[in-house]
């Protein structure tokens, strides 16, 4: 039996202009990063969900799409996240999606997927920093509203 071998890498695409030597050290850092992957009306049409790579400096190394669902939902699993992360050799993550509605709430299903996350970068010794939510309005951390 022959068994296939397989290489995995991680491309770089296009990214946008970020000062990599500003640490991300507050929710609000975070966020605006977050606010920056949205276009204006991008960030009202559809759910989608990203990673953010941070190194020990906790500096941004690079960001990921993992997810675009529709106008209210987008499917997310861990093992999408850490894929990116890993690749990325990142020391800890951010994971960011937008709610087009423009609700500026965490819903169990957010929480929930928050939570595993946190587990799941625990095992691999990946530190979750945050769970953040973006909006036109503003943005909610899951950190500073006590749910991780």
């Amino acid at each position: 039996m022959r068994i296939t071998k397989y290489k995995l890498t991680c491309i770089r695409e296009k990214g946008f202009n970020y000062d990599t030597k500003k640490k991300c050290l507050n929710p609000s850092d975070l966020a605006d990063i977050a606010k920056s992957l949205y276009t204006d009306d991008d960030i009202e049409l559809k759910e989608k969900a990203w990673v953010l790579a941070l190194n020990t400096s906790n500096r941004l190394i690079g960001v990921n799409l993992v997810s675009e669902g529709s106008l209210n939902q987008t499917i997310v699993h861990p093992r999408e996240v850490f894929q990116f992360a890993l690749l990325s050799n990142a020391n800890s993550i951010v994971f960011v999606h937008n709610h087009p509605s423009g609700e500026l709430r965490a819903s169990p299903a957010d929480i929930t997927i928050s939570k595993q996350l946190q587990e799941a970068g625990k095992l691999l010794n990946i530190k979750l920093l945050d769970s953040i939510i973006v909006t036109e309005e503003g943005y909610l951390s899951l950190l500073e509203e006590g749910h991780i």
